[in-house]
């Protein structure tokens, strides 16, 4: 029977023990798995890209539905705000018997006033505002704080006139049993 190689060599002289001891090592590493290097990156694993991305996926769409929970949460904090306002100061209408007609959106509303009221509405004094399917009429620093938190409750806040001295048709006063 003839000798294995690292026998031979032994004999030789050209191989000692230790040269053989680390062959035979490197053998066992060729043949295990291969030995990676801290520069090489891993084999791309198409499962963990898969968890990745799903979880990712996941984390935006939570981060969407809680951007969308905390805007509803402030859009119902304001319409309590706007509600609560309302409620404490609002003027009280009782029977009118003078006809005030706004526009909600794309409709043509119609509210009973009194005739102070109505002045007072016209002249800009109070105005008129909407607390879900009501209306009620606010003054007009109250209607200010309202516009602030929530623009379209406010549906009809007329400006005052000053008194103009360039007026020309001051001379011809409107006769006061004339409705518009």
């Amino acid at each position: 029977m003839s000798k294995s190689l690292e026998d031979q060599f032994k004999q030789l002289g050209l191989a000692d023990e230790k040269q053989v001891r680390k062959a035979r090592q490197g053998k066992k590493r060729k043949k295990g798995s291969p030995k990676r290097s801290r520069r090489e990156p891993a084999a791309p694993n198409p499962q963990a890209e898969a968890a990745e991305r799903e979880r990712a996926e996941k984390v935006e769409r939570d981060r969407q539905l809680e951007s969308e929970r905390q805007a509803r949460r402030r859009d119902k904090e304001a319409a309590d705000r706007v509600r609560q306002i309302i409620e404490t100061h609002r003027v009280e209408r009782g029977e009118g018997d003078v006809a005030y007609h706004f526009t909600r959106g794309s409709r043509i509303k119609e509210i009973r006033l009194g005739t102070g009221q109505h002045r007072r509405l016209a002249d800009g004094e109070i105005a008129l505002v909407a607390c879900g399917e009501r209306y009620e009429l606010v003054p007009r620093a109250t209607a200010g704080r309202i516009e602030e938190i929530d623009a379209e409750a406010v549906l009809v806040l007329n400006t005052p006139d000053a008194e103009s001295d360039d007026d020309p048709y001051a001379d011809f006063p409107v006769p006061d049993d004339m409705m518009w």
